[in-house]
Order: C-alpha cells, then sequence, then structure tokens
C-alpha cells in the first residue's frame, strides 16, 4: 500500500522554504527519455498527482529551512561544495522500471553506489560548512528515484502493481542539467523552487542572487 503524500511535516509550512541539494533535468531531455505511455498512465490514475516535468529531481539531502541559516553560512556551503566537489562527475544517470516508494509513484536511478558517495559528501561538507546544531541532512536509507508522482489517497498495492507492470521494461538514460542547492516549497501538490546556486559540470558556479531563479 502506498499512502497519501501529502501530509505537511508540522514544522514546514507553504511560507517557510527549506533548502535541499537536487539533481535536476532539463525538462524536454525528460520527454525524451521517459515515454508517453509511462507519463499518461499516471495521468489517467485518480490516485495519483503527477509531477510536472520542469519540477523532476532527484534529491540529495535536505540542508535546512531558509530562516534557519543566515545567506553568509548559505554562501560558505555552496564555496565549500564547489572547493570539495571541484567536478559533478556524473553526467547522466539510468533510470526505471517505476515501482513504489512509501508515498509516490518512481524511477529507481543508478549507478547507485556514485550517488551515494554524491549524497554523503553533499550532506558532510554542507553540514560541516553550516555549522548547525540540528542535522537535516542525515539519511539512514538513501534510495536515488526521481519521483513521477505523488499519492493523493492511500492506494493498494494491486493498483500501484498493475500500473507499474505495464511498464516493468522501461530503462532509459536521463541526462544530468545542474546539481542545484534548491530553496523548496510544497504548492498545487507538487514541490516548487527556486536556486540559490547550480553547480553546473565541470564544477563552475552560477550564483542567483536578488534575482533568484524560478525553475520552470
Amino acid at each position: 500500500m502506498l499512502d497519501h503524500h501529502w501530509g505537511w511535516r508540522p514544522e514546514w509550512t507553504e511560507d517557510r522554504p527549506c533548502l535541499y541539494w537536487y539533481l535536476s533535468f532539463d525538462p524536454a531531455q525528460v520527454a525524451r527519455a521517459v515515454p508517453s505511455a509511462l507519463l499518461d498512465s499516471i495521468s489517467d490514475t485518480s490516485w495519483l498527482e503527477p509531477i510536472p516535468l520542469r519540477w523532476m529531481h532527484l534529491t540529495l539531502c535536505e540542508v535546512a529551512f531558509v530562516d534557519e541559516v543566515t545567506d553568509g553560512q548559505v554562501d560558505e556551503a555552496v564555496r565549500s561544495i564547489t572547493r570539495r566537489l571541484p567536478a559533478l562527475d556524473l553526467t547522466a544517470l539510468t533510470v526505471g522500471p517505476p515501482g513504489g516508494m512509501g508515498s509516490a509513484v518512481v524511477l529507481g536511478a543508478r549507478p547507485r553506489q556514485q550517488l551515494a558517495r554524491l549524497q554523503q559528501r553533499l550532506c558532510a561538507h554542507t553540514q560541516d560548512a553550516l555549522g548547525l546544531t540540528t542535522d537535516h541532512t542525515v539519511e539512514d536509507d538513501f534510495q536515488p528515484h526521481v519521483s513521477l508522482g505523488y499519492v493523493n489517497r492511500s492506494v493498494a498495492a494491486a493498483e500501484v502493481q498493475e500500473l507499474t507492470s505495464r511498464h516493468s521494461d522501461f530503462e532509459a538514460e536521463l541526462p544530468v542539467s545542474c546539481l542545484i542547492l534548491a530553496e523548496v516549497t510544497r504548492n498545487r501538490t507538487h514541490y516548487e523552487w527556486t536556486v540559490r546556486a547550480a553547480v553546473r559540470p565541470p564544477g563552475a558556479v552560477a550564483r542567483h542572487g536578488a534575482g533568484r531563479q524560478t525553475t520552470g
């Protein structure tokens, strides 16, 4: 069974964004990689809220709520990641097949070991740079994935299996666009964000200050 996704954590409200490290993707590349038949299957269910292509991402680690850190701390965290991860040695993922995970239908993402190493280093370096007493970055069971849709009600495992089994042979390469530090909120039954910093292969950093970029 999958559970309803949109129960808010009590400390996370619409007007309190949270910082995350994401891998982001070009929507056009997602559209080329993921067959329309699979996207249509997600859209055609009554129990899934499809994620628009422009908001699809791979979550690496939670950093902090924006009101817990200063701009200077965030700048230092970005400099630390840029210095310690000079190249994003991960230009594409292998995604698929679809499956249920907690409260979503997702595409598993590989190479898992490389993604796990990236996640661990990001979490450790960011936490060191921020010096927070509350650790948001710990993830005990990292399962890299790209979500396709979030569950809007409890749904039986048989329904999930019926949907995913129709696409059990799907596997594709999905190019990575950027490693981004995203300022995330939850709106209209999906996550949306502005980009605080984007680390593009082979390690160049584009900063977004007063004119922060809204993805999408």
